[in-house]
């Protein structure tokens, strides 16, 4: 915030005694905020107006830490009001505002009676009964919420287990954060059976709480394996799993054929846990990407993730870009996901000129089917892909043809 010129006029005036300038100097800055806090009134006032009226220009509202300096309860339950019965605000961002249980039990209520898609509550001190109001909530039929996030509040496991059976009956979440709650065990574990009843979640965040270890891998396991179908994403970040834990999601993964992104930052695996997990990958097709940044393994481990087909850029990633941090794209995955273009990442490899030894061996071997695909945009074969342009690979033109010779075949 720039000090205004009134404050520096005050400051620079050297005529005034110490204790006129001090009062001045309160005086000019007391004036400044009356300014302040004059704006975000008349901002709250105009937004409560657009809400109240349904305006249908308004489909988002940004309040992050508007209320933080100075709790205003009264504020938050006149906002949480106005909500009722309006159908076009979409995304609504309320984080670190101290909001409280009694707050989110305002929110709660009116929460079936909105078209809300999008709320954010990081950063609040939300606890085991805004828990119970926000379940509630999601239990409600009418309730179109698709992303909640709960970012660093004190929902606790107990908190955890709420929330879950809200899961359960919901059917309208689509991605669900709950980092940097004290959630353990229990809480995780409370989530996992959750999810195998839901059937829309497809994103779930937990993590930077070291309750959680190998037994909520465990049942998170037990859930892919069996149960769930809808997932795509999935992170325990910053928590306390083992060898053990990352062994069982390994396993379970052999089996589900949904998962596209686990992440494990900052966890306890080890060469050893990474071998086990890799082992099982062997019939999967479908994990993308695993972020296993800030665990134990070393040198050992980077080659078991490297063997199974796991890389450092996915295999349409122009060669040029330098890869960072810990995060392996499944090539045996990747290689099969056509993009919106038609496109196979071999045709798009082979378009690049990547040579057979830098990657393009190792995209054919993921997924054998482009070569008998023309590139939707060229109408050509992989193998003329990479025998057009200066820098065309005679290595890699001889092993796609000695693959499918069949677009050489003349026939009379």
């Amino acid at each position: 915030m720039r000090c205004p010129p009134e404050i520096l006029k005050v400051s620079c005036d050297r005529k005034h005694t110490s204790f006129d300038f001090s009062i001045k100097l309160l005086a000019a800055v007391e004036k400044m905020f009356a300014s302040v806090r004059s704006s975000r009134k008349m901002k709250f006032n105009m937004v409560l107006q657009q809400i109240r009226c349904d305006d249908p220009s308004l489909q988002e509202i940004d309040f992050d830490f508007f209320f933080n300096k100075r709790p205003n309860q009264k504020g938050l339950t006149k906002l949480f009001q106005s909500l009722r019965y309006n159908t076009s605000l979409q995304q609504i961002y309320l984080n670190g505002n101290k909001i409280n249980d009694q707050s989110a039990l305002t929110l709660a209520d009116v929460l079936p009676t909105t078209a809300l898609l999008t709320i954010h509550l990081n950063s609040n001190v939300i606890e085991y009964q805004g828990a119970i109001a926000i379940s509630k909530a999601l239990s409600n039929s009418t309730t179109t919420i698709e992303t909640l996030s709960l970012t660093d509040n004190f929902i606790g496991d107990a908190g955890a287990i709420e929330i879950a059976k809200g899961l359960s009956k919901n059917t309208s979440l689509r991605r669900l954060n709950l980092m940097k709650n004290n959630i353990g065990d229990r809480g995780a574990t409370a989530l996992a059976e959750a999810l195998c009843i839901n059937a829309t979640l497809q994103s779930l965040k937990i993590g930077s709480d070291t309750g959680i270890g190998d037994q909520s891998s465990f049942a998170f396991s037990k859930m892919l394996a069996t149960r769930n179908v809808t997932l795509l994403r999935l992170a325990f970040n910053r928590c306390t799993i083992g060898n053990q834990g990352i062994a069982a999601l390994g396993a379970a993964l052999s089996t589900n054929k949904t998962l596209h992104s686990l992440s494990v930052e900052y966890n306890n695996i080890e060469d050893e846990g990474v071998l086990l997990f890799t082992k099982n990958l062997k019939n999967n097709r479908t994990l993308r990407k695993i972020n296993i940044l800030g665990n134990k393994f070393r040198e050992k481990g980077m080659q078991e993730l490297v063997k199974s087909g796991f890389y450092r850029l996915p295999p349409n990633a122009p060669m040029s870009i330098r890869a960072y941090g810990c995060v392996y794209y499944s090539w045996r995955a990747l290689a099969c996901v056509v993009g919106k273009d038609g496109r196979y990442p071999m045709h798009v490899a082979a378009s690049n000129s990547l040579k057979w030894e830098s990657g393009l061996k190792y995209i054919v071997e993921a997924n054998y089917l482009p070569l008998i695909e023309t590139d939707p945009t060229t109408g050509l074969y992989p193998f003329m892909l990479t025998a057009a342009g200066q820098n065309a690979d005679l290595e890699a033109t001889y092993q796609l043809l000695r693959l499918h010779p069949g677009p050489m075949q003349i026939s009379v």
